[in-house]
């Protein structure tokens, strides 16, 4: 279920950083002393600007591709090229935020996540959603909408109303 954990402190000269498609959804924690603020990011249908603080102590949680814990209670089609407040989409990761916050070892950060999903199920994404998941995957982030269409049937109706 989950792919990995990632942390980091951004360099003071920090210039810029972006995300890709990768049919991945990423909880992500900035774990600095102020306050506590935490995202639920949806893959992105091509590369994206990503705005961090200077200085700040950063902590995520990547899944693997197509796969959103049950606690997460987030359609995956609503996330894609989307970042929610976590704590506002999702009230109970609050103490789970609050605790990566205050743990700066990285091993002990990745213990709390593992136990915290220890006994989650996994959301069945829909064939269509995995399948273009995949696609978006295999190509790069590079899709055209006609060629999406071979997919499955009815590809072009769905992504418009779901993409």
């Amino acid at each position: 279920m989950v792919s990995h954990c990632y942390s980091f402190k951004v360099r003071p000269d920090y210039q810029d950083s972006f995300a890709i498609p990768d049919g991945c959804i990423d909880l992500f924690f900035d774990c600095s002393e102020d306050k506590v603020k935490a995202l639920v990011c949806g893959t992105t249908l091509d590369a994206q600007d990503v705005l961090f603080e200077p200085n700040h102590r950063y902590f995520g949680v990547r899944f693997a591709a197509g796969v959103i814990p049950n606690n997460i209670d987030i359609a995956s089609g609503e996330l894609i090229n989307q970042q929610l407040d976590l704590l506002d989409a999702i009230p109970k990761m609050a103490t789970l935020a609050e605790k990566l916050s205050t743990e700066t070892i990285f091993v002990n950060q990745a213990n709390l996540v593992e136990i915290f999903f220890l006994d989650e199920k996994v959301q069945a994404d829909d064939s269509i959603t995995h399948h273009a998941a995949l696609y978006i995957r295999q190509k790069s982030g590079n899709i055209r909408l006609p060629e999406s269409e071979s997919l499955t049937e009815g590809f072009k109706s769905y992504s418009t109303t779901k993409i």
